[in-house]
């Protein structure tokens, strides 16, 4: 396998890890995955689930009760499916929580090779994207199989489920989209470099982005392209889609305000370190968090820097884990740093909880 090494060493480190998970090699170190409903925070890391009282921080259980090597390690945001919670595995498994108590419902163990990318769900199926070039759509109440599609490359990022349609990213440089009930392809497109990121929609236009420095405008319909924005770096998050505009960061370190309608770039601002995750909004604040290990607020109006948080002076570094709102606060997961867990205030990105999943 040949591998081609990105001219900006910030990302070599990540790029490496991810090579190594897509080969079926362990990387050094994993990163936490993160989602939350109202009440419970979800957090993936090591080995290990945990739910996370959102008020306080205190946990409510984990997953499994005692460490258990063979279930992990874990690299990507669970997801929250109806009254399930599902969570990809390195260990080439899916496994489905009661959200509630953590009690394993089923667990998916088709694929034959690693899951760093989360999964999606639509309808009574589960959507999982696999290193071994498949995408399994799985029953969501059982866990067994129904169809599976198979890409030219592996698969990295989490699909994108809605209606009829699954929205597949992949390393081999397309974009697929697939018929939701029967697996079918509709249609795939070019995009001239691997896509590591989830795709957004809104209305009839399709937005992902690219490691050839690109953000794309497909129409959903046909994967025709309708605008693009080239960037200074890798744009590896997930793009943040809201009504008056899209939000997205390159591993160059700039952020990037856009009309979704035309392409036109509104602003551009340039934190401290690349930006590897998606994006958060809440009111008129945009979260960012970057690799040197802090975490800034954004005003959606001009790109201006409100607050800027760092986690851990010595320890917290490459935030790859999205940030997650709830109510007034935003949670942060990095992937080293003295917590797990930081919930931050967002008007002044205050610290106000943290979680240990070592204390007692």
């Amino acid at each position: 396998m040949k591998i081609k090494i990105h001219r900006r060493g910030t990302v070599a480190l990540l790029a490496t890890a991810l090579v190594l998970a897509a080969c079926g090699a362990a990387p050094v170190q994993n990163w936490p995955g993160i989602a939350a409903s109202d009440t419970t925070a979800y957090v993936a890391f090591g080995t290990n689930i945990y739910a996370v009282n959102t008020a306080d921080g205190v946990k409510r259980w984990q997953f499994p009760v005692e460490s258990d090597s063979k279930v992990g390690p874990f690299y990507a945001d669970p997801l929250l499916a109806g009254d399930l919670l599902i969570v990809t595995s390195f260990n080439k498994s899916a496994y489905a929580l009661d959200p509630a108590t953590g009690a394993q419902k089923w667990v998916f163990a088709g694929s034959t090779d690693r899951l760093i990318a989360g999964a999606a769900a639509s309808g009574n199926q589960v959507f999982i994207a696999s290193a071994d070039s498949n995408l399994y759509a799985v029953d969501l109440a059982t866990g067994s199989k129904n169809w599976t599609f198979t890409a030219k490359g592996g698969l990295w990022a989490a699909p994108l489920a809605t209606g009829d349609t699954v929205y597949v990213p992949s390393m081999d440089h397309h974009l697929y989209a697939l018929d939701s009930v029967s697996g079918s392809q509709k249609w795939a497109v070019e995009l001239n470099g691997a896509s590591a990121g989830t795709p957004a929609i809104t209305g009839g236009t399709l937005f992902v982005g690219s490691l050839n420095d690109t953000l794309y405008a497909l129409d959903s319909a046909t994967g025709r392209e309708l605008w693009k924005v080239t960037a200074a770096g890798w744009v590896w998050g997930a793009p943040l889609v809201t009504d008056t505009a899209l939000y997205f960061g390159d591993l160059h370190g700039k952020v990037y305000s856009v009309d979704p309608a035309t392409g036109k770039v509104n602003w551009t601002s340039q934190p401290d370190a690349a930006v590897r995750s998606t994006l958060a909004v809440q009111g008129d604040t945009l979260i960012v968090p970057t690799n040197s290990g802090s975490v800034f607020g954004l005003s959606t109006a001009d790109g201006a820097v409100r607050w800027q948080k760092s986690l851990d002076d010595d320890n917290a570094d490459r935030l790859l884990a999205s940030p997650v709102v709830v109510g007034d606060r935003v949670l942060i997961a990095p992937l080293s740093a003295k917590y797990l867990v930081y919930a931050l205030n967002i008007g002044d990105g205050a610290v106000q909880w943290f979680f240990d999943p070592k204390a007692k």
